[in-house]
């Protein structure tokens, strides 16, 4: 875990998908929220969303104490093959 900043954070963790190729990441996990080109490689960034509501018992009706938005990021080089996978925490205001 390493500390980015106070409603940041990066995840360095190993995923199944590493070495797989992009047809399987499709297919396993669907569509991906948001698809980010670079020099020689692709980002499938796919999006999730956490809300903390601490001990309440009646959470659908009580407003989160904390809101954090998660990207789970596969890059893919040009052979179309994962090489590489990020999880960004970010707290949302």
């Amino acid at each position: 875990l390493h500390r980015v900043d106070r409603r940041q954070r990066q995840m360095c963790i190993r995923d199944r998908f590493i070495g797989e190729n992009k047809s399987y990441l499709l297919q396993s996990k669907g569509n991906p929220s948001v698809i980010k080109r670079f020099d020689n490689q692709t980002a499938f960034i796919y999006t999730s969303k956490e809300e903390y509501f601490g001990k309440k018992k009646d959470v659908e009706n009580a407003t989160p104490k904390k809101t954090y938005i998660i990207e789970y990021i596969y890059y893919i080089d040009n052979s179309d093959i994962v090489y590489k996978y990020q999880v960004w925490k970010k707290r949302q205001k």
